[in-house]
């Protein structure tokens, strides 16, 4: 019996999609799979050995939460033991590590600066998680060099991860956990929103809409749910990113067809922005409307960026804002709390880290018409949105900073060459053939093997 990734795949090989040019074309297919899997049981540990949710906010008496030994073992097996199919892909598989020069770069400023801030506050668990953030860059970065790492083993992990997401999703809404009034799921709305977002942008690797429809269903239920607003944004905006890309690579004569319902959209907007600002978003809520300052984040900023202000060049220590935050878990920005623990200058790198990637994927996405590379670069874009109400810069303790590392390898590595070198994938729009073309037909060939013989 064939798995449902095998079966969602097979539709796309069976119909020319993925290439067979590579002899190791079926093992490399299933080391990208494995990958994703490996990401889905990063995510199923939280739900499985994390206690009941409890909710932290400006009243609580609690501002922290401990992870439970069972998840964070698991964790640091996941992000190790991804080397198992990325070495693989790399026996069996051409790789040119001459691709990885700017990456490498990129990341050696952020971990100087993560460096730095150790050496000025030590502290051990920050070190290890450094030491895991190091060794991320690097394997990912591996896989990146290698062709099949830096262009279908993204298609073939989203299928994986998509799939493994929506199982999750509906695991959790039958669970039912709420607390004040959304679902909780043992880790909390904000995180299940977040998978809600990855279960979305990574179905896109999947051939067909049909196969899709179902995450996206899940995924919108769950975020109705939990009533987490900043994944909502993030999902429109990397579905808004992809409905681009398509007009963009669609031919002319459809353009005005796909531009049709944004035109309705604008139309009913007068009617769409009251309903949605008031019963989604709650901006009139008094606990988590506009006049609740962020629901307390507004307080949690200040005391970040209180903390930059004393250490502005060195920071406080990688990952070690936290414990300096009185009023919430964590500042509740990416930007803030890499500004607070490694300074301006650490600041300034992982910027460029961030927006280096994000450039790399959306011209890549632009010259290529394969849909999921339109996932990546909606992801990019959304990301930089999710650092603006969460603490997710580099903590690959999250399951999103996570697969943004292993992202950002692909979108650095990228050149001008893809479109050369890519196999064929899931297309936006299939390519048009340009100009008059040949007569395709028995007395064609036979012409043509009549002008080869002479």
């Amino acid at each position: 019996m064939t798995s449902p990734i095998n079966r969602a795949l097979g539709t796309a090989h069976a119909a020319g999609q993925i290439s067979d040019e590579s002899p190791n074309a079926g093992r490399l297919r299933m080391m990208g799979i494995t990958l994703g899997l490996l990401f889905v049981l990063f995510v199923a540990a939280d739900y499985l050995f994390r206690p009941t949710f409890v909710s932290i906010n400006v009243d609580s008496d609690e501002t922290s939460r401990a992870t439970p030994m069972m998840v964070s073992a698991i964790h640091l097996f996941v992000q190790f033991a991804v080397a198992l199919p990325i070495l693989r892909i790399v026996m069996i598989d051409r790789i040119d590590l001459r691709r990885l020069y700017p990456y490498t770069l990129a990341c050696g400023a952020v971990l100087f600066f993560g460096i730095i801030s150790l050496i000025a506050h030590p502290e051990t668990k920050a070190s290890v998680n450094l030491i895991t953030l190091a060794w991320s860059f690097a394997i990912f970065g591996l896989l990146a060099a290698s062709d099949y790492g830096r262009g279908l083993c993204i298609r073939d992990a989203f299928a994986a991860i998509s799939i493994g997401s929506g199982i999750l999703l509906v695991v959790v809404a039958v669970g039912a956990e709420y607390s004040w009034g959304r679902l909780a799921g043992r880790v909390g709305p904000n995180y299940w929103g977040m998978i809600s977002f990855i279960a979305f942008v990574t179905s896109f690797a999947l051939p067909r809409w049909w196969q899709r429809l179902p995450l996206w269903v899940a995924a919108i239920y769950v975020l109705d749910q939990t009533s987490a607003r900043g994944s909502l944004l993030a999902l429109i905006i990397s579905g808004g990113v992809v409905y681009a890309l398509s007009v963009w690579h669609a031919p002319r004569r459809r353009r005005g067809w796909i531009i049709l319902p944004l035109i309705a959209l604008a139309i009913l907007l007068p009617i769409i922005v009251p309903i949605v600002a008031v019963d989604v978003l709650m901006l009139d809520d008094a606990r988590r409307g506009v006049g609740s300052g962020g629901t307390g984040r507004s307080i949690a900023w200040g005391q970040a960026f209180a903390l930059f202000k004393a250490h502005p060049w060195l920071g406080v220590g990688f990952r070690q804002h936290r414990q300096y935050i009185t009023i919430a878990s964590s500042a509740h920005n990416a930007y803030l709390a890499a500004l607070a623990e490694i300074g301006l200058p650490g600041l300034i790198a992982y910027l460029c880290f961030l927006f280096g990637a994000t450039v790399g994927a959306v011209r890549r996405a632009l010259r290529q018409s394969e849909i999921y590379l339109a996932a990546v670069a909606g992801f990019f874009v959304s990301y930089i949105l999710f650092g603006l109400i969460e603490s997710i810069w580099l903590t690959l303790g999250s399951p999103l900073p996570f697969l943004m590392v292993l992202l950002a390898a692909q979108a650095w590595t990228g050149s001008r060459s893809d479109e050369d070198r890519s196999k064929r994938g899931v297309h936006l729009h299939p390519p048009t053939p340009r100009g008059p073309q040949p007569r395709v037909g028995p007395e064609s060939h036979r012409r043509i093997k009549i002008g080869r013989t002479a």
